[in-house]
């Protein structure tokens, strides 16, 4: 099988390659020792992104090509016994969390939340209301929010600060 590793998959919109770029010149502006990749799929960052490792607990294919070169095969809870607390200066989330219900969230967030001890960045398409809720209970700082998509998507890449 053939192993494909771009920013740009062929069905992305323009906006989604300006994001996927923004996020990479951000995080590489910190020169990160470490940044975790969760739940990173196709692995995009893996060439774009300083010092990253990625795990998924899938391998994502498409006709026979491997979308990803990722470097663990795992969930978050076995990832739990691998990394340990703050021990990255960033930690990705850019769709990984936002699919589950709100109890499997909050036990994920728990989880990665702290193995970052500089930012998390996050892409999710929950309210704000839930938003500011975990910003409060993980003693956050919200960075700063980014909208995506359409006007009426939900979706924002969020990028909170450890303090």
């Amino acid at each position: 099988m053939q192993h494909i590793n771009e920013l740009k998959w062929e069905d992305d919109s323009e906006e989604q390659l300006f994001h996927r770029k923004e996020i990479c010149d951000r995080v590489n502006s910190y020169n990160p020792n470490l940044v975790i990749d969760v739940g990173c799929g196709p692995f995009w960052s893996k060439s774009k992104i300083k010092n990253v490792i990625g795990f998924d607990k899938n391998i994502w294919t498409r006709d026979q090509i491997v979308f990803s070169s990722l470097d663990l095969l795992c969930t978050i809870k076995e990832a739990d016994k691998i990394f340990t607390s703050n021990c990255a200066d960033i930690v990705m989330c850019l769709g990984s969390l936002h699919r589950n219900n709100e109890a499997k969230i909050l036990s994920d967030f728990n989880i990665v939340s702290g193995w970052a001890s500089k930012f998390l960045v996050m892409r999710a398409e929950w309210s704000n209301e839930f938003i500011y809720q975990i910003t409060e209970e993980y003693d956050l700082l919200i960075d700063s929010e980014i909208k995506t998509g359409l006007p009426t998507s939900n979706k924002k890449y969020w990028w909170w600060k450890i303090k």
